[in-house]
This record gives C-alpha cells, structure tokens and sequence, in this order.
C-alpha cells in the first residue's frame, strides 16, 4: 500500500512540475507587458533638460518617450527678440577716452545675454538681436548700459520696459532715455531699441 502510494506520489510530481512550468511560461510575459507599461508611463511624463544656446539663452527642451510627434509641440514657447540697434550721447564716464558701451539684457536676472562690446565710442552702434524664451509673469524686460572697464564695469544707464502693452501690439521700434542713477540729473543718453514678440498661437501657425 505504502509502494503503491510513493509510486502515485513519484509520479504526480512530474505532472505537477510540468503544468507549474507551463502556468510560468504563459504568466512571466504578462507579467513583462505590465512592467514595460509602468515604465512607458513613468518615462512618457514631459523631462526638461536646460542648456544654452550659442546665443548664450538658456533653452528647455521638452522630451516624451511615448508621444514623439507632441515634442515639437512642447518645444514652442511665446518668443521676444530684443534688437539692440544704437545708442547714441552716452555720458561719458572714463576722463580720457571715450566709453567701451555693451548692453546687457534680461528678463530673469539669472540667465542674461548682452552685446558685444563697443570700443571708444559715445555712439555705438551693435545691430544685434537677442531671443529670449518668454513665461508666463515675465511682463519687464531689463536694458543695462555699461562702460566695459578691466577692475569693474561703470553703469551708464538702466532701463526697465513694461511688455503688457507689446503683448497686443507685438512690435516696439522706439529711443528710450537712459536716466541717471539718482535719476535727478539730465539723460545719460539714449538707445534705440527694436522689440518683436510672438506668442505661442503665432509660434505654432509655423508649424
């Protein structure tokens, strides 16, 4: 009786162990569909990555792993291109020679571009175009002038443009007085500015 049930016993375990195999086979490659489909969720969110351009602006690309044809989408953002054109009558600040004038532009005080540099001369003229990606509360665009010197760069002269009105307008073609730095005493000059803005519906008209 004993033999008789070691020998039942002897053989159900190849029976068990075969359909056990089985069950595996049919079960691990479900199980590897829903592994790869939490990890597509997971990595098809939107990742950022930063890096400047070679204007020197800092770019966010947009990337997702499960929807390619939405990254062009994601890359547009609202665009303005600040058109530093002239300067003319700047104060003079060196005693012996004329200013060597840059301009320095910003919408974010951390990531800003400016000009090249103009060497002895009160009426620089630059004829460059800085873009900047623009967001969301960004409405003041910063100009600083300066008078590039070796131990510190003097000021010339600061101004801020409210941008809620371009918004609209899209375009600005205008000579704005530099102040002085009390602003009590006269203009410290002033600089031409070309300023054109593209929000994200115009950006995607493109497309």
């Amino acid at each position: 009786m004993r033999t008789e049930r070691c020998a039942r016993k002897n053989c159900a375990q190849p029976i068990f162990r075969t359909v056990f195999w089985r069950e595996q086979q049919q079960i691990l490659p479900i199980l590897a569909k829903i592994a790869k489909s939490i990890y597509v969720i997971q990595a098809s969110s939107a990742e950022s990555e930063r890096h400047f351009s070679t204007s020197g602006q800092i770019v966010t690309e947009q990337r997702s792993q499960l929807d390619p044809e939405c990254t062009s989408q994601n890359l547009i953002m609202p665009q303005l291109e600040v058109k530093i054109i002239e300067a003319r009558n700047l104060k003079q600040q060196d005693t012996f020679s004329n200013n060597d004038a840059f301009v320095e532009a910003y919408l974010d005080p951390h990531y800003k571009q400016k000009t090249k540099t103009k060497k002895n001369t009160n009426k620089p003229q630059w004829n460059e175009t800085l873009v900047f990606n623009h967001q969301y509360g960004q409405d003041t665009l910063f100009l600083d002038v300066y008078d590039e010197d070796l131990v510190k760069n003097d000021v010339i002269g600061k101004i801020t443009i409210n941008l809620k009105s371009i918004y609209e307008k899209g375009h600005l073609d205008e000579w704005i007085k530099l102040p002085s730095k009390s602003g009590v005493s006269s203009s410290h000059g002033e600089i031409h500015i070309i300023l054109n803005y593209q929000d994200f519906e115009q950006q995607n008209s493109y497309l």
